[in-house]
């Protein structure tokens, strides 16, 4: 999904959260190192060793892998180590902001799907511009 006019992102920032929580970081080292100790002592084997190290790694990826958000002027850009999405931003209906980022849905109110719809686009520190700009295409958007 490569963009083909080579347009620039008018935002693009990078999340990695392993980074940003430490504590939570080594607590998820010391728990997979024990759950990975258990499985090799229970089955004594490495293939399912591996195996579960790449499953709860797998389960881990949004934590432990890097992802990087663009905003265009239409679209949404999530690209992440083995997955990449691209959205117009007119499919989302409302935004909500707190203080770990930005959710948009494609609901205009609150829905119990809204979890599965939706994209949770993560930041680091509050950026008030991208907020501002992300606020700014929901009201265009509600007024046509």
């Amino acid at each position: 999904m490569e963009n083909i006019n080579n347009e620039k992102p008018i935002f693009e920032w990078t999340v990695l959260p392993a980074k940003k929580n430490v504590l939570k970081t080594v607590l998820f080292l010391i728990i997979f190192s024990v759950v990975i100790f258990l499985i090799q002592l229970s089955f004594q084997t490495p293939l399912f060793t591996i195996l579960a190290a790449v499953i709860l790694v797998g389960s881990f990826s949004s934590f432990l892998i890097p992802t990087t958000y663009q905003i265009f002027n239409d679209k949404l850009r999530i690209r992440k180590a083995f997955f990449n999405a691209e959205k117009e931003l007119s499919h989302y209906k409302r935004c909500e902001i707190d203080r770990n980022g930005i959710f948009l849905s494609p609901f205009s109110s609150p829905n119990r799907l809204d979890p599965y719809r939706g994209v949770y686009l993560l930041m680091d520190t509050e950026n008030k511009e991208v907020i501002e700009f992300v606020k700014s295409k929901f009201k265009s958007n509600s007024e046509n």
